[in-house]
């Protein structure tokens, strides 16, 4: 079919984006907006002895400036702390400890926690005057030491973030039974050990976020225009956790977003600052971050330590994985990111091998830094980068080809469904066909050739490949709903949201494929909270996987309805209506319908039964039965330069299986930001504060290296589809792919290049001074 699924049909959200007519939340402006600037902390760690806004409250333009004890005084409450799930993983705490949330600070009065912690608001009626009057804001800090890095946290001596948490623990964790991985060990003939650190990232969406709300006085209404992945959880938080009020009190609109990437998918307390002093002032507020104060305050990503030790057989098959795992938690919890390291990460830490036994024990630290939140992948970039590593390990030790080692170890395809050691139970895959059908396409067979080409310019080529998979279905539950209109247009509304993925495209080519209506007929409704009653959001590659079922079960409500109308017009019975392209027919008749046709009867006929009048409209709540497992494997070739240790990715392939396609082209597209997304985390990028201060180091693009085109290789991508039978389309979700396959796979071909100097290992980024120094190293040995 024209449109349907499988094919590759042009994004049509670009018709209107590429010529600058998008909406988003830096285009909006209200009659009357301020501005609003925020005050921040410059110490990492400090106590607060006085705040003096007197200064400020009397500069041009200013009509308020607040702290925290005007917040305290509203009675308003906290950001709360909702750890999803937490309770609910197949991990345990350890024996004598226990779970420590800290309380998510809305404005500080008393302690700031890291360089860039909120302290006062100031709203003027520009933004120029809003930041000179917090220049002149002045606050005593009595500064005390701070610490920075997740290891150094959990010595002993280092300084508390909080006092409640003198160890600066927030999560001791275990997975597995020790003493039967224990004794898998004893019986391994051979034991492979690594460590790797998973170097943290900046968020760096293209739009920066930004919030501008709105209170009507009559109807008590807020509404807050935000930057927001999940709109429909800042409205909880600000109903239900801060203002206190019903839900239909709070409104909050998000339509386009320039990236979310998993950063934004929990509030921001701007959020909550924009919608008080609009309240408070009776003006509209307007926030928008500037790049560096971006750096400051967007929740990190990755930020890991690991030991990992693979206990293998005479046969070089797995017995045991034991991995211990130190993760950075920054100074607050923030809403889910202790799952991150705690659930998300180890519950596929064995990735795409057979591997009987796991223990992990996972400890989660606090530190005087921005919080660590879910980034592309969330934790399981970060276990499939462990996993690659230790097979490369393995091949090393044991002499066996890597590829060899992967194939032996592999999850046949015969034995899917198939439930890992963490009780996860993968839906379907076929690894051995991934693997093959990259290294086809990567002309895996001429390697030899290109590297004697490479050498003849005096530098060393190496090649990679990395395995991966990852969870994909976030929050299991979603709404949707469709309605056809006698005017010909088709209007799906969904309780997802679209920041760059598509959805406007490829969730029409699913609503033309149900229903057979024109492509151009669809509309997509979604991001406001007073239009969509309910829904998760995007986040987690979900959003195919709970939007397209919910298309399906409400197309089918609705052509049940068309039918038992068409059936009573044309005079036959609902058993002798078929449907087909769009129309209702009469078996064996030329007798026909089309549905916007019974969408127009629907509406107007009052002779109808009463349940089929009004619209022609239908639709769902729906619950995913289990999340879908995407995998894939990743090839990647590097030059590198043994005098600088510059490196330079020649070619890059991917192969896919994200079930069954509904866009190719847009998961090509997703593909390629994606394995950027690694390439940078792999080569480039690379989030540091000062040890010694707790001052940000990356505090702009100056100091913290983004990926350019010309960083990058064309991009070879495929797809394999193994259909999911966990949902109707057979789709298993795409959008973390790039980002999780790709840092493995540039390390290890990395490591490959100079295998032959001595070189084992590289931690992230692999940075011309870390190459250069690992080489030099390497051949002092």
């Amino acid at each position: 079919m024209q449109f349907g699924i499988g094919q590759s049909v042009l994004r049509v959200e670009d018709h209107r984006l590429v010529r600058g007519r998008g909406r988003f939340t830096g285009d909006i402006d209200l009659p009357g907006t301020t501005w609003l600037q925020v005050v921040r902390s410059p110490h990492a760690n400090a106590r607060i002895r006085r705040i003096d806004v007197d200064a400020a409250r009397a500069a041009p333009g200013v009509l308020a400036v607040l702290t925290g004890h005007d917040y305290a005084a509203e009675g308003f409450g906290p950001s709360a702390i909702d750890f999803l799930n937490i309770e609910g993983g197949a991990f345990r705490y350890r024996e004598g400890t226990a779970l420590f949330l800290a309380e998510n600070s809305v404005l500080a009065t008393e302690r700031v926690r890291f360089v860039g912690d909120a302290i006062v608001l100031v709203v003027a009626e520009t933004n120029d005057q809003a930041r000179d009057a917090a220049e002149l804001v002045e606050i005593d800090f009595e500064p005390l030491p701070s610490v920075v890095e997740a290891t150094a946290a959990l010595e002993s001596g280092a300084p508390p973030v909080w006092d409640e948490a003198p160890d600066n623990v927030c999560a001791d964790v275990e997975y597995g039974d020790e003493a039967e991985c224990d004794a898998a060990f004893a019986k391994a003939a051979r034991v492979v050990r690594i460590d790797v650190v998973n170097n943290r990232v900046i968020l760096n969406p293209m739009e920066p976020r930004g919030a501008i709300a709105d209170y009507d006085v009559e109807t008590g209404v807020h509404t807050i225009h935000t930057t927001s992945q999940i709109p429909h959880r800042t409205k909880t938080m600000l109903a239900d956790e801060v203002f206190r009020v019903a839900g239909d009190k709070v409104r909050v609109i998000c339509k386009d977003m320039g990236g979310g990437f998993g950063g934004r998918g929990s509030p921001y307390m701007e959020y909550l600052f924009v919608a008080w002093c609009a309240k408070r002032l009776g003006r509209p507020i307007k926030w928008i971050c500037e790049r560096s104060e971006g750096h400051l305050t967007d929740t990190g990503g990755r930020d890991n330590v690991s030991h990992a030790e693979l206990a293998l057989d005479s046969d070089s098959r797995f017995l045991a994985l034991r991995v211990a795992t130190i993760a950075n938690m920054g100074a607050y919890p923030g809403r889910v990111g202790p799952m991150v390291p705690v659930v998300l990460g180890p519950r596929v830490q064995t990735t795409v091998y057979t591997t009987p036994i796991f223990h992990g024990r996972i400890r989660v630290a606090y530190t005087n830094t921005v919080s660590i939140l879910p980034y592309r992948g969330a934790g399981q970039p970060e276990a499939n980068l462990l996993m690659e590593r230790l097979v490369e390990a393995a091949a090393r030790e044991t002499g066996i080809d890597a590829i060899e080692i992967r194939r032996r170890n592999h999850i046949p395809a015969s034995s899917m469904p198939y439930t890992n050691p963490t009780g996860v139970t993968y839906d379907s895959g076929e690894y051995e066909e991934n693997l093959r059908e990259a290294m086809k396409l990567a002309d895996w067979n001429g390697f030899e050739v290109r590297r004697q080409e490479t050498a003849s310019r005096g530098l060393r080529r190496g090649r990679g490949i990395a395995n991966y998979i990852q969870v994909a279905a976030g929050a299991p539950f979603e709404w949707g709903a469709i309605e056809v209109m006698p005017d010909g247009v088709v209007e799906l509304r969904s309780g997802t949201h679209n920041h760059g993925q598509g959805h406007e495209t490829a969730f029409a080519q699913v609503v033309v494929e149900r229903l057979g209506v024109p492509f151009e007929s669809v509309r997509l409704v979604m991001g406001d909270t007073a239009v969509i009653p309910r829904g998760q959001g995007a986040h987690g590659s979900r959003s195919m996987i709970l939007a397209g079922p919910l298309i399906a079960i409400n197309s089918e409500k609705i052509i049940d309805k068309a039918r038992r109308i068409a059936a009573i017009k044309l005079e036959a019975a609902k058993a002798d209506i078929g449907f087909a392209d769009g129309r209702l027919t009469v078996a064996g008749t030329d007798l026909s319908l089309d549905l916007f046709e019974v969408a127009a009867i629907a509406a107007s006929d009052e002779n109808l039964p009463v349940d089929l009048r009004g619209p022609l409209a239908a639709e769902s709540d729906y619950t995913t039965p289990q999340p879908t497992y995407p995998s894939g494997t990743h090839v990647c070739e590097v030059e590198v330069d043994t005098e600088t240790g510059s490196v330079r990715i020649d070619r890059f392939t991917a192969i896919d299986d994200v079930g069954r396609a509904v866009n190719p082209m847009i998961l090509f597209g997703q593909s390629h930001g994606g394995i950027t997304q690694g390439i940078g985390q792999a080569l480039l990028e690379d989030c540091r504060y000062d040890a010694e201060t707790g001052q940000l180091l990356s505090g702009s693009f100056m100091d913290y290296c983004m990926p350019r085109a010309d960083d990058l290789p064309s991009f070879a991508i495929g797809l394999h589809e193994t259909l999911s039978p966990v949902n109707v389309l057979g789709v298993k979700g795409a959008g973390e792919s790039g980002s999780t396959g790709a840092p493995p796979a540039v390390i290890n071909a990395i490591v490959d290049a100079l295998g032959e100097i001595g070189v084992t290992g590289i931690d992230m980024p692999a940075t011309p001074e870390r190459v250069w120094r690992a080489i030099v190293d390497a051949k002092a040995c």
